[in-house]
Order: structure tokens, then C-alpha cells, then sequence
């Protein structure tokens, strides 16, 4: 049985998860080739994970923290 969440947290209740806007840069081939496109075309993400080879987090990184966005970075 599921319950809407409305239920639970009572009207107006705003679940953790529609509260942040996670993208994902490095994330195998599943999102934008450029990820500075992505950035433009998406202005409410709240943070960004960079999983890419470790010689280009850095870079990717800058950019991001540039437009004040939160960064995790994931060495792989």
C-alpha cells in the first residue's frame, strides 16, 4: 500500500526529496556531452557531483563553484 506523502507530512509538507536539484557531470555517457550547457539550460541546480578522470575535476569544478552551485567530487 502506498500513501501519498501529503498524508504523512500534512498539506504543504515538502518532501527532502523535491527539495535539492542534484546533477551529475561525468556520469558515463547518461547526460549532456558539455557540461556547461547543462549548467546554462538548468539555473536552479543546487549542487553538482563530478565523477571524471582526476586530471579534469579541477576544471569542472571551477566552473561550478563559479556560479555558486555546491560541488562533491568522486575520484574514480
Amino acid at each position: 500500500m502506498f500513501v501519498p506523502r501529503h498524508v504523512l507530512g500534512g498539506v504543504g509538507y515538502t518532501a527532502p526529496s523535491d527539495q535539492l536539484n542534484i546533477a551529475a557531470i561525468g556520469s558515463g555517457g547518461k547526460g549532456f556531452s558539455d557540461f556547461r550547457e547543462m549548467l546554462d539550460a538548468e539555473p536552479n541546480i543546487d549542487a553538482v557531483t563530478i565523477s571524471t578522470p582526476d586530471h579534469t575535476h579541477a576544471p569542472a569544478a571551477k566552473c561550478v563553484m563559479d556560479r555558486g552551485v555546491h560541488v562533491y567530487v568522486q575520484n574514480q
